[in-house]
């Protein structure tokens, strides 16, 4: 039986996979923010409206007069609270994962890297947009990453914590101080996190893989990059 070459995937490669991964999320964010945010206005004008329903007949316990507006009013807000219905359901459907959430500011620790090591020396706005985006992922992964609808809930979760750390305390140094060659090493350790969080199935063991790419209290990285995509 003849064997067939499988190609291996290069860094730029898996990159341009993970910008195509992260511009559909964000196309995916856009439209659950269009029609979440018209939820959230028909959800304030209909309390609005019931309100001054509320109001308007209290008064006509004294007169009438304000009978039409107080029909107006109520029919305007049970039509706002309706159109919440069809909304709010589209907008579920557009709703991320946690795993996409983070796989949003991970690709953006990329793309800034990149740009920071476009240069002979890394470029000091880069450098510092790469370590605020990787502040807000580390904050989303301690905030998020723990036992309950995460894909990795029902093992033990002790490298997950290691993870962190080294997030914390590797990482996030390494990109504001480390060396140009720290810097590239920190964007392989990001591209293997993004494609860990794009796998249907992750294991613990992934998880160790990275932690052994991260040596937080001294910047040292591994150059060499974990399981390589494979098309």
């Amino acid at each position: 039986m003849d064997m067939v070459a499988v190609p291996i995937l290069t860094l730029d490669q898996r990159i341009e996979n993970l910008q195509k991964e992260h511009d559909r999320l964000e196309d995916k964010a856009d439209l659950r923010r269009k029609y979440r945010q018209p939820a959230l206005g028909a959800l304030f004008v209909g309390f609005v409206l019931f309100y001054v329903t509320l109001f308007l007949g209290i008064t006509l316990l004294a007169s009438s007069k304000y009978l039409t507006y107080t029909v107006v009013t109520s029919i305007l807000a049970t039509i706002a609270f309706l159109s919440i219905i069809p909304l709010g359901r589209r907008s579920r459907m557009y709703r991320l994962k946690l795993e996409e959430k983070l796989l949003i500011p991970g690709y953006h620790v990329i793309a800034d890297l990149g740009s920071c090591l476009k240069e002979d020396e890394p470029l000091p706005h880069y450098r510092k947009e790469a370590e605020n985006d990787l502040v807000e992922l580390t904050e989303l992964v301690e905030e998020t990453w723990t036992v309950g609808s995460y894909k990795l809930a029902t093992l033990t979760l002790s490298p997950v914590a290691k993870f962190k750390k080294g997030l914390r305390e590797g990482l996030i140094p390494a990109i504001a101080k480390g060396s140009r060659e720290q810097l590239a090493s920190c964007q392989v350790v990001m591209v293997d996190f993004c494609e860990f969080l794009m796998k249907k199935e992750p294991t613990l063991g992934d998880v160790e893989l990275l932690i052994d790419e991260i040596k937080p209290p001294v910047w040292v990285f591994k150059r060499k990059s974990m399981v390589p995509s494979i098309t």
